[in-house]
């Protein structure tokens, strides 16, 4: 079975990682000892992902690590109009 990453999945986990990473808090909690937060201001989405440098543990020959984050959303899971990550025909654990 041929395995396709999203790359809407992709940029979902990095943005909510960056959010993390910068200490944001979901709204209404309190910071230890303080007042709850107000609701976050609405900031523009940024996609992280096309700046990250990506790696694998296996990329199919006939496929691209680039397409990883290449800032190509694709209409469908099949497709691969503008390339595509997969690691068939390996098995076990593989990660990206």
């Amino acid at each position: 079975m041929r395995k396709i990453l999203s790359r809407t999945t992709s940029s979902v986990l990095i943005v909510l990682l960056a959010a993390a990473l910068a200490g944001a808090t979901s709204p209404g909690t309190a910071p230890a000892g303080g007042k709850p937060a107000a609701p976050p201001a609405r900031r523009e989405e940024v996609n992280l992902a096309v700046a990250a440098t990506v790696s694998t543990s296996y990329v199919s020959g006939h496929e691209t690590l680039t397409a990883v984050n290449d800032g190509v959303t694709p209409r469908r899971s099949n497709d691969t109009s503008h390339g595509a990550y997969g690691n068939w025909p390996k098995r076990g654990r593989q990660w990206v």
